[in-house]
């Protein structure tokens, strides 16, 4: 993608389409976190999950089971639908290829021209509004992996939340080797409770990741900035068995995000999963091209508000 750059400054109000790709937006108070976690997590479903833990596990445990996870597919495809507050649902599709690359093009009544196009590959990552949303006319958002990391990002210091969430949101967890990790300790709900430290450009950042005591599966996690404050979280239920794969993944993943002392949530739906079936032009897959009167803004450099 050859993106021009502009002149425009960014402003959280008018930034709908980055909070898209965060896959968050708002409803639900911090001391609402843990609640729903029970009997509706788990329906009746065939095949049965698996047990994992037939006692409680170490840190090395659960770092070596969620290492395993991401060794079991390469490749990844469902349908979705996303519902957001105050918007029609929107229809589409989710591609995945580990580690990076990324695309889901979703729309009204399954349209993506009427829609949004987020996608990430090996270098930059964006969210391409192809709609007139509130405060925010079409446009292409994007930024390297690199920049959008760097100390120098003016958009990192508003929303420090690393682009990948909605991959790790499936319990795909990309771990660094200079994590500091603690736990786990058994919760008041009865799951297991882990905590994962990250030194970034805005500081030390805190990941709390719940888990499932027996089966090992993700449940919640949530992201605590370096002064404390919660800046998102998300719930993934619903867990599915593949048995050929031995891997379960969330149909339904709930996501929010916390900013400047607002909430937003966005609700997904996953279908069918099919793995490493995924065909075509990788420079088509994993590129994009907008038209040129769409507007290109690179989140490394715009200014941040006040």
């Amino acid at each position: 993608m050859n993106c021009r750059k502009s002149p425009r400054s960014f402003a959280v109000q008018s930034g709908f389409c980055l909070l898209l790709w965060l896959l968050v937006c708002g409803g639900q108070s911090e001391g609402q976190l843990f609640k729903g976690l029970g009997a509706k997590l788990f329906p009746k479903q065939e095949p049965p999950i698996p047990v994992v833990f037939r006692s409680t596990p170490g840190r090395d445990d659960i770092l070596r089971l969620l290492q395993q996870r991401k060794t079991a597919f390469r490749q990844l495809s469902s349908d979705l639908r996303i519902s957001l507050d105050g918007v029609p649902k929107l229809r589409g599709s989710f591609q995945l290829e580990l580690p990076k690359r990324l695309r889901v093009k979703a729309g009204v009544m399954g349209v993506d021209q009427f829609g949004v196009d987020v996608g990430s590959n090996d270098d930059i990552f964006w969210v391409w509004t192809k709609v007139n949303l509130p405060n925010q006319k079409p446009a292409v958002f994007y930024a390297s992996h690199e920049d959008f990391k760097s100390r120098n990002s003016q958009i990192r210091s508003t929303i420090p939340l690393e682009p990948v969430w909605l991959v790790e949101s499936l319990g795909l967890i990309d771990f660094e080797p200079n994590d500091q990790h603690s736990g786990p300790v058994p919760t008041a709900e009865g799951f297991l409770s882990f905590a994962t430290v990250r030194n970034t450009a805005n500081g030390k950042t805190t990941r709390i990741t719940t888990l499932h005591p027996t089966q090992g599966l993700i449940l919640q996690q949530a992201l605590y900035d370096s002064g404390g404050s919660l800046i998102a979280y998300t719930d993934s239920k619903n867990y599915r068995w593949d048995s050929q794969r031995q891997i379960a993944l969330p149909k339904n993943v709930d996501m929010y995000l916390y900013q400047g002392g607002q909430r937003a949530k966005m609700a997904i739906e996953f279908g069918d999963f099919d793995f490493d079936s995924l065909f075509g032009d990788p420079d088509q897959m994993w590129s994009i091209q907008p038209p040129a009167n769409v507007p290109t803004i690179d989140l490394s450099k715009v200014q941040s508000p006040n």
